[in-house]
C-alpha cells in the first residue's frame, strides 16, 4: 500500500551505514547513530533502577528492562513456549501459522511478517548496475561483482605448499597459509589472545567492550557479529532448512539436527 511504500523510500534513504568516530561503532540508521552519540558524554538521563545503565530515550530504557524480568508470563497455547512480553508471544505466534498476509507488490512473494516483508523490499530499491556477462546476475557495488565472477573460475591457481589445499587467489591464500604457521601478530591489550588477522581481533574486542552493534528490526536481540542475524530470523520465520533424510523432521538449526539424530537414529549408519 501507499503508506507502507512511503516509509520503505524514508527507510532506504536511511539504510546507509553512520560510523561513530569515537568507538567506530556503526549504525544502519542515522536514528540510532543520533541516540548513541550522547553515550560519550554521559547524557543518558533514564537510569535502569536495578543494574544503573543510562539511556537517552525513554523508550530504550523500557526495552532495557525487560532483560531482567525473570518471570515468563506469556506462554504460546500451541507449543507452551513462554515469553517476557506480549509482543515477543505475538511474534512466535506466527510460526503456527501457515498465513502469509504481506506480499511483495513487485514479485509477489509473501511473508509471516511485516518487518521481513520491509527487509525484502529495500532489495527492490538497490539500483545494481554491475552485471556479470557470464550469467547476467546483477549486484551493487563492482566489488560484489569481482567476488561473484570468481564462482564461475573452476581453476585454482594458488596451492597451499603445506597441506596441498587449493584456492582461487593469493589473498586466500595468504590468509590460510597464516593457520599453519601459527603467527598471531594481532595481540588483545585487554586479555592474553592473539590472532593472526586484524578483523578477528576486531571481532574479539566486542567481547571486551559487550557491544552488540547488529540488532533484529523485529524484536530488537542484539548480536555482535552481522551473520547471526539470518539465523535468528528463522525463529521469526519459522524456516526450517535442515531436513531429516530419514524421517519427515525439519529443523531451523544444524544443531537440532544433529541432536535429533544422536536421539532418535544413533542405531542407524549415517
Amino acid at each position: 500500500n501507499q503508506s507502507l511504500t512511503k516509509r520503505l523510500t524514508r527507510e532506504e534513504k536511511l539504510s546507509k551505514r553512520f560510523y561513530c568516530k569515537l568507538c567506530n561503532k556503526t549504525f544502519s540508521y542515522h536514528y540510532y547513530y543520533l541516540v548513541h552519540v550522547p553515550e560519550h558524554n554521559g547524557n543518558t538521563p533514564h537510569k535502569c533502577d536495578v543494574c544503573g545503565k543510562g539511556f537517552v530515550i525513554k523508550s530504550m530504557l523500557k526495552q532495557h528492562k525487560q532483560s531482567h524480568v525473570t518471570n515468563r508470563q506469556f506462554s504460546c497455547d500451541v507449543c507452551g513456549k513462554s515469553f517476557k512480553i506480549l509482543n515477543g508471544l505475538k511474534i512466535h505466534q506466527v510460526v503456527h501459522s501457515e498465513d502469509r498476509p504481506f506480499k511483495c507488490e513487485v514479485c509477489d512473494k509473501s511473508f509471516k511478517i511485516e518487518g521481513v516483508l520491509r527487509t525484502h523490499m529495500l532489495r527492490h530499491k538497490n539500483i545494481r548496475r554491475h552485471i556479470c556477462e557470464i550469467c547476467g546476475k546483477a549486484f551493487i557495488d563492482r566489488s560484489g561483482l569481482l567476488k561473484h565472477k570468481m564462482t564461475h573460475n573452476t581453476e585454482k591457481g594458488f596451492t597451499c605448499s603445506i597441506c596441498g589445499r587449493d584456492f582461487k587467489t593469493k589473498g586466500c591464500l595468504d590468509r590460510h597459509v597464516k593457520l599453519h604457521s601459527g603467527i598471531k601478530s594481532h595481540a588483545c591489550d585487554q586479555c592474553d589472545k592473539r590472532f593472526s588477522e586484524r578483523v578477528l581481533l576486531k571481532q574479539h574486542m566486542l567481547v571486551h567492550s559487550g557491544d552488540k552493534p547488529f540488532a533484529c528490526e523485529i524484536c530488537g536481540k542484539a548480536f555482535r557479529q552481522r551473520s547471526c542475524i539470518p539465523r535468528h530470523m528463522r525463529i521469526h520465520t519459522g524456516e526450517t532448512p535442515f531436513p531429516c533424510k530419514i524421517c519427515p523432521s525439519m529443523f531451523k538449526f544444524s544443531h537440532h539436527l544433529r541432536n535429533h539424530m544422536k536421539v532418535h537414529h544413533k542405531d542407524i549408519p549415517q
